[in-house]
């Protein structure tokens, strides 16, 4: 994932000069996003950034390995992917490069997309296990 994720990155930087339209308001366009999420945090200084996200994947990969989380290995997989990817290209220069670009949502990259992937699975499984586990009745 992360490698797929960075060569894509890469390709942005190098090519898209002017943005790309593909369909209906979605255009390749390139972004670059100095905060989190939606461009969260853009005032804090990259060092701090950059530790405090190594720090979580840090956490996140050890209770994944460790089972500490209850999320299927997929999900674990594409979440840590995701993170490492926008992690590595956040110390090349302390931003992220997006390049996906709906007409009314934030730009976002492939790493984002493998993150939001990961969320849905852990959501899908958590209303799955609580719909297995509540107690039936009968009228």
């Amino acid at each position: 994932m992360a490698t797929v994720d960075l060569a894509t990155k890469r390709w942005a930087e190098a090519s898209l000069d002017e943005p790309i339209p593909i369909i209906a308001g979605l255009s390749l366009k390139l972004g670059h996003n100095s905060g989190i999420a939606f461009g969260a945090l853009t005032n804090l200084p990259t060092v701090w950034l950059v530790v405090a996200i190594a720090c979580l994947v840090t956490a996140l990969t050890i209770a994944v390995l460790r089972g500490a989380l209850p999320i299927p290995w997929p999900a674990g997989g594409l979440l840590l992917g995701g993170a490492l990817a926008n992690l590595i290209d956040r110390t090349h220069d302390g931003v992220v490069t997006d390049f996906i670009a709906p007409a009314r949502w934030p730009a976002f990259n492939l790493a984002d997309v493998a993150i939001t992937c990961a969320v849905t699975i852990v959501l899908w499984r958590t209303l799955q296990d609580e719909r297995s586990s509540a107690p039936r009745t009968t009228a």
